[in-house]
């Protein structure tokens, strides 16, 4: 891929050289790098705000509490009789529902490690991994903080069915990933 790219950058100056729009190519690199530092800023400002909103939630109990009401749910889910892992999937999947990416990397860390150590197999993951697996990678969130936060700051109109089909398309991957999880955990 890099020499893809090595290429088409070379390919891109040698053809402004010849057809002499070398300040347009200079122009467009320097706008862009700039843009791109902008956005940048934007979205890290957004997540600055909703890190400092997750710790309010952490220091307040909140996670712990809601990820109460999550423990029912997760139980089925996963092999592991050990309530501590559950507690920290738990905790994990009320992060990442309240889009705390963030804050929920500790807990499914931790989750993981527990899980490791009580995998038999150290050369494959198991069964209980590759769910915890699944479900931070589909991302299901009620609040897509990115989303919200891009919108904002590029005075987009807050047009509701867009979050609506975020929350329903990120709820329904996480549905189906499970289900093929389900399944294929079955044969192997």
């Amino acid at each position: 891929m890099t020499y893809i790219w090595s290429i088409i950058i070379i390919v891109s100056i040698v053809f402004s050289l010849i057809t002499g729009n070398v300040e347009i190519i200079n122009n467009t690199i320097l706008k862009t790098s700039f843009e791109s530092l902008k956005t940048y800023g934007l979205i890290a400002s957004g997540i600055i705000l909703w890190s400092g909103i997750l710790e309010v939630c952490i220091h307040s109990g909140m996670i712990k509490y809601l990820s109460f009401f999550i423990k029912p749910l997760v139980k089925p889910l996963f092999r592991t009789k050990n309530e501590e892992i559950i507690e920290l999937i738990s905790a994990n999947i009320t992060c990442n529902i309240f889009a705390l990416g963030s804050a929920s990397a500790p807990f499914g860390i931790k989750a993981m490690k527990m899980l490791e150590e009580e995998n038999e197999n150290k050369k494959k993951e198991s069964k209980d991994m590759a769910t915890l697996i699944i479900i931070n990678a589909c991302g299901f969130t009620l609040i897509p903080t990115s989303l919200l936060t891009l919108r904002a700051n590029f005075d987009a109109t807050l047009n509701n069915k867009v979050v609506f089909y975020v929350i329903l398309f990120s709820f329904l991957t996480t549905i189906i990933m499970l289900l093929i999880n389900k399944v294929a955990n079955r044969w192997i």
